[in-house]
């Protein structure tokens, strides 16, 4: 074993990646650039959780504790209506996350030696947003307890009513039930699985599109078409659709494993699934195209692929809720095709709900744009010999 000869091809590769600085700065400010706007821009914040407090006409809340509940502010609305029908049905449409029913005169039953008792409804599919809920409604009806309570204690030292108030009455006098009436019931394995799958649906059509411009350079392939009555748009619409069908078996085949495989819920419109799924192939390979285009080798191609899946982990929503990203860098989420796909393949697969209207029409221009700019760069390099 000659040592020379180990020492050449060292020399070699180290010699070919330092002649392609766009490689290394991909390399190393690529990841950390994302760390670093991560770290920048995460505020902790998490989304309102938008609550109804249903209290009849004979609750008996005191006015002064209902303009308090109402009082929490944009990041926990509250809503206290006697309408039991309205809150019920909003919170099946998902437009509140949890329902307090307050049960008919309280303070009497209070002053009778008993508990409140208010069964609390929520609906979340996600189990970190349903603890979050829960620890919301829980602040609340503490409230409503210290409030209560001090009522209780007010009254019970009165010489009519000492005897009859329980200590466990003037402790705590409400207690809670907290049901999570959603159709999917939140486990980790389960939430997580329809963000998986957008995750590699992306990454897949990314990866498929990043290779093919690439390598009709470096094989010559182009110059091929340059001399056949082939167009660049015929060419790329061509390996647009291509790349399309196989994504889509794929996908397809993925979303089979964890339906049958793994037991994961598709309660919605399959036909919604399927739209959801080819925009989000689309817009992907419009990316992938994109980077293809404006990469002169197919390392530099894998590793914008691969720069794009890291942005995609921190800032689609996969596991932290984009409300807590500053809004100059939820655009960045906006950009990337598994945003829309994370957030709608949950939607359809565990809540049986339709996706936003404008996540379709964004999947739409996503491929516009992209396509276009790509299609742009193609034109030019077919052209170029």
């Amino acid at each position: 074993m000659n040592p020379l000869r180990f020492a050449a091809f060292l020399a070699k590769e180290v010699l070919d990646v330092a002649r392609q600085p766009r490689l290394l700065f991909i390399l190393i400010l690529g990841p950390f650039l994302i760390l670093l706007l991560f770290g920048v821009g995460y505020t902790r914040r998490k989304e309102p959780v938008p609550m109804a407090i249903v209290a009849p006409a004979d609750s008996q809340l005191p006015p002064d504790l209902i303009q308090h509940l109402q009082g929490y502010g944009e990041d926990f609305p509250v809503t206290v209506t006697p309408d039991r029908q309205w809150a019920e049905s909003e919170l099946r449409a998902r437009r509140l996350e949890a329902i307090a029913l307050v049960p008919s005169r309280t303070r009497d039953t209070l002053m009778s030696g008993r508990q409140v008792e208010i069964p609390i409804y929520i609906n979340a599919i996600s189990p970190l947003r349903r603890d979050y809920v829960d620890y919301v409604t829980t602040t609340i009806v503490r409230d409503i307890n210290k409030e209560l309570s001090r009522q209780a204690a007010t009254q019970a030292l009165s010489q009519a009513q000492v005897t009859t108030v329980s200590p466990e009455a003037i402790v705590e006098p409400v207690v809670t039930t907290t049901e999570n009436v959603s159709r999917f019931m939140p486990t980790y394995v389960g939430f997580y699985a329809p963000g998986v799958l957008a995750l590699l649906i992306q990454h897949i059509a990314v990866t498929f599109a990043a290779l093919s411009l690439v390598r009709d350079q470096l094989q010559g392939t182009i110059e091929l078409f340059r001399v056949s009555p082939l167009g660049p748009f015929q060419a790329l619409f061509g390996k647009f659709l291509s790349y399309l069908l196989l994504t889509l078996a794929i996908a397809l085949i993925l979303a089979l494993l964890l339906i049958f495989g793994l037991g994961v819920p598709q309660y919605g419109d399959p036909w919604q699934f399927l739209l959801l799924i080819v925009l989000e192939i689309c817009a992907s390979l419009a990316w992938g195209f994109f980077i293809s285009s404006i990469s002169p080798r197919e390392s530099q191609a894998v590793q914008w692929a691969m720069i794009l899946l890291l942005t995609s982990v921190f800032f689609s929503g996969f596991f932290l809720d984009l409300a807590g990203l500053i809004p100059s860098l939820q655009a960045i989420s906006y950009s990337l095709p598994v945003t829309y796909g994370i957030a709608g393949l949950q939607q359809i697969m565990l809540a049986a709900a339709v996706p936003e209207q404008w996540h379709y029409l964004a999947l739409g221009g996503i491929t516009l744009i992209l396509m276009l700019l790509a299609w742009l760069i193609y034109r030019r390099q077919f052209r170029v010999g």
